[in-house]
Formats: C-alpha cells, sequence, structure tokens
C-alpha cells in the first residue's frame, strides 16, 4: 500500500474548493473540461481517505462527484429524450454486482486460501463504485449532445494533453520521478517504467501505459479537429499536434499506443468519414468478440507472439506472457460464465499449498469478466462500443465537420476498446468521450430522423444545451 504524504491528502480534499471556484469564475463548459481533466491529471493515484459507511475518498470518486454537483448546479441538461438501448446497458453495467452478489454467498478458496462470499452489503458496494466511475459518461451524455460543445470538449482535451506531455518528456529524460516528488510515493514499481534502454513516463497517471493511452486519445482527436473546415491555419495547427503526440508517444516507448494513434489517426486525416466509422465498427466487433474467441481456442495467439517477435523479444516475452495468464483466469472464470466471481480476489488463481497468487490480471476485458461476466462484460463493453455504432447510423444523415466529428469520436473509442483488451487503463474521460458519442449521435438521429436526409445534410445541431446558470 502506498504510504502518501501530507501534501497528497490536502490535495484529495482542497479539489471540491478549487472546482467551485473554477465553476464560479468560468462558463460553465469550460468549468466541466477543467473538473474533468485536472483531477485525472494531478491528483495523487491510490491515496484514499477511508471514513466508515462512506466510500474511499480518492482521485476518481472526488473528481467525478464534484463533476457532477458543478453540473448539476451550473449547467442546464438536454431535455431530448434518450434511447433504451443506451440507458439498459447502463441499468446492466450498474447492476450487474447485483446479480453476482446473489449468486456468490459461499465463500471461495481452498487449502491455505479463503476467501468470503458476497454478500448483499458488497453488491451494493460495487454498484455504487461503478456508478460514481460512470459519471463522466451521464455527464457528456446528458450535457454534450451539440456539435458546437463536443467540439469544444475535444479542443480542450487536445490542449490540456498537450501541456501535460511536457511532463511526460520531463519524465523521459529523468524517469518518472514527479508523483514521488509532489506525493511521496510511487503509484506502480519502478522497474515497470524501464523499458529498452530508457523510461516509459507516467507524470500523475499511476503508470505509463495509461498515459500513453490517455496522448493516443489526444492525437486521434486533433486528427478530428484537423478535418474540421475552420479555415487552413488550424487545420494546420491541429495537423501539427497530431505528429507531435505521436512523437510523444514513439520517445516514451509505447508501441501499442502508437501504432493505434498512428493508423486511426491517419485514417481520421485522410479517409472519408464513413470508411473510417466503418474501420472503428470492426475494431469494435473484434474487441466484442474477444472474449468468445479465446474461450473456444481460436484466436491466433501463436501468429500475434510471432509478430511481436518481428519488433524485439521482450515484446513477445510480455505478450506470451499475457496471454498464459488470461488462459489461468480464464478457466476460472468459466466456471461461472453469466454472473462472475464477483470482486476481492475472488475471480483470481492461488495456490492451495502457498496462497500465492497465479495469474497476472492485466487486461480490463479479463477483469470484468472474471468478476461479473458476460453481464458485465456486455454492460461495460456495449457502452464503450454504442457510440461507434450510433455514430454509423448517424453518419449516414450528414456530411461537413459534424460527419467528420462522428468518425473522429469512432475512432478514439474504437483505440480505447483495443487498448483495453491488454491494459486496463479506462479513464474518466474514456467514459467521458463514449457519453458524447452517444449523445450526439442520438441527437442527430432524433433531429434530421431517418427521411431528412438529403435536405438536412449538415446542418448545426440544437440547442446548445450546456448553458451557465451564472
Amino acid at each position: 500500500m502506498p504510504n502518501p504524504n501530507t501534501f497528497a491528502y490536502i490535495a484529495l480534499l482542497g479539489w471540491p474548493l478549487i472546482a467551485l471556484i473554477l465553476f464560479l469564475s468560468l462558463r460553465a463548459s469550460s468549468a466541466a473540461f477543467c473538473c474533468l481533466l485536472l483531477p485525472q491529471l494531478f491528483l495523487p493515484v491510490q491515496a484514499q481517505i477511508k471514513i466508515e459507511f462512506l466510500p474511499p475518498i480518492d482521485k476518481v470518486m472526488v473528481g467525478n462527484l464534484v463533476l457532477l454537483g458543478g453540473c448539476l448546479i451550473f449547467a442546464t441538461p438536454s431535455r431530448q429524450k434518450y434511447f433504451g438501448t443506451t440507458l439498459s446497458l447502463v441499468l446492466l453495467y450498474c447492476l450487474s454486482p447485483l446479480v453476482t452478489g446473489f449468486f456468490n454467498s459461499s465463500p471461495a478458496g481452498a487449502g491455505v486460501v479463503y476467501i468470503p462470499g458476497v454478500g448483499l452489503y458488497d453488491a451494493c458496494s460495487a454498484i455504487r463504485d461503478q456508478t460514481i466511475g460512470l459519471i463522466p459518461f451521464f455527464v457528456g451524455y446528458r450535457y454534450f449532445r451539440s456539435e458546437a460543445q463536443v467540439r469544444e470538449f475535444l479542443s480542450f482535451f487536445v490542449a490540456a494533453v498537450s501541456l501535460y506531455s511536457l511532463l511526460l518528456l520531463f519524465e523521459v529524460r529523468f524517469s518518472p520521478q514527479l508523483h514521488y516528488w509532489f506525493y511521496g510515493y510511487y503509484p506502480s514499481e519502478f522497474v515497470q517504467e524501464v523499458r529498452d534502454g530508457g523510461f516509459r513516463p507516467m507524470a500523475f497517471m499511476g503508470h505509463g501505459l495509461t498515459a500513453a493511452s490517455l496522448v493516443a486519445n489526444a492525437a486521434i482527436a486533433a486528427a478530428t479537429i484537423a478535418r474540421f473546415r475552420s479555415g487552413p491555419k488550424h487545420r494546420l495547427n491541429h495537423k501539427g499536434i497530431f505528429l507531435y503526440l505521436n512523437f510523444v508517444l514513439l520517445v516514451s516507448k509505447s508501441l501499442a499506443a502508437t501504432v493505434y494513434s498512428t493508423v486511426l489517426g491517419s485514417a481520421v486525416l485522410f479517409l472519408k468519414p464513413r470508411n473510417v466509422t466503418l474501420l472503428a465498427c470492426l475494431l469494435a466487433v473484434a474487441s466484442l468478440t474477444y472474449p468468445a474467441l479465446r474461450i473456444v481456442e481460436v484466436f491466433p495467439t501463436g501468429v500475434a507472439v510471432d509478430l511481436a517477435r518481428q519488433v524485439s523479444n521482450d515484446r513477445a516475452r510480455s505478450l506470451e506472457y499475457r496471454f498464459a495468464n488470461e488462459e489461468v483466469l480464464l478457466d476460472r472464470a468459466n466456471q461461472q460464465p453469466l454472473y462472475g466471481w464477483g470482486r476481492y480476489g475472488r475471480n483470481r488463481v492461488f495456490d492451495p499449498d502457498t496462497g500465492k497468487d497465479l495469474a497476472v490480471t492485466d487486461g480490463l476485458w479479463i477483469i470484468t469478466f472474471g468478476q461479473y461476466g458476460w453481464l458485465g462484460f456486455i454492460g461495460q463493453f456495449g457502452l464503450l462500443s454504442l457510440g461507434i455504432f450510433r455514430a454509423l447510423q448517424a453518419g449516414r444523415r450528414l456530411s461537413g465537420d459534424i460527419s467528420f466529428l462522428l468518425a473522429g469520436l469512432a475512432a478514439t473509442l474504437a483505440a480505447i476498446m483495443i487498448n483495453l483488451i491488454p491494459n486496463a487503463s479506462l479513464l474518466p474521460s474514456t467514459w467521458m468521450i463514449a457519453g458524447c458519442a452517444i449523445g450526439l449521435s442520438e441527437a442527430i438521429l432524433l433531429t434530421v430522423g431517418p427521411s431528412l436526409a438529403s435536405r438536412q445534410q449538415g446542418k448545426q445541431l440544437k440547442p446548445e444545451v450546456f448553458e451557465s446558470h451564472q
């Protein structure tokens, strides 16, 4: 467990006051962007304040609740109706722990390993945590349902990550030290950030892979903005930012994130919006079907390892190690595939004689599948992919900047979903992007309608739903 210094607790407890000042000083939308990104980028990782009968106060909890409170007080949500599919997936994701808890009341483990059953209290605790984690999705879905507001969010996101990248470049040169200098501890094992004779930076993100995922998302967003018809200078600037952020990924020694960003960002820059969205749909389907392919043992793991070996033996060994751990955890998960095993390590595999943990859980999909089964996986990954499929529907009815906007959101979500197969870096900004993609697409479908396609192409959507009460 980390041993945070006093400043870490001051940062956590002081954030609500800073957020209030932001909402009183800025437009509601700008303040909301700050309240989404600043805690994610700068508050301490894993540090928490535990008060009896309350959820742990950490960067995700305090950041998301403050974001929600600010929006409820200072902003006006959309009054458009919401689609039943979206709400159904939200309920499935948030309430799946209740089914898991009902079927996991018995203890788990064998030999020296004993893990208690999951009761109603634990199930409600998991529902609470997943609902709090989903707050950025609710904000994006309810408050960012117009083209102008989603464009503003992406521009703010790109600018914030571009500035943040200076900290990452500092750590590329001097090693990941910022979190230790400010908060008194390393949020992950330092050896994990040593790669190919250099360092993989993380700043205040907790892990180098998490930071790389954030930069890749911002790079694709920059490519999206570069397609807007806002003048050649505007487009040139964001093309330059796209190239710069890919350079940051390259020197950060994050190969997978560099590939996702380069391929999908280039697709956004050079392909038609519909082709980009179709590519994103293909990647989303691959992510959704990956667990089934692994279960029936038809996914070509050997081919993937051989391809990684063409890059380096270290990356091949790392990928092979991940596949081996997935197989161990899948054997456990397949004993209760519908509703999973629940939290507190019940989904993991332990040596009955020594109690040693026999597998490492890296990918979010295997974590969710092991804990909450197909119910939890479909709820979580279904929400992440729904924005891609909705963008394909809505993009058929429009052209111009908004079609590029939808394609860029779909490409960003596709990169996120593919990255969540080997990694578990699900960030608040990820949920915001998913909420924006679904909310904007559904607003288009409701405003334009299936029979008004050619007459209303490129029409600016109304209303501007994010207005301050100040």
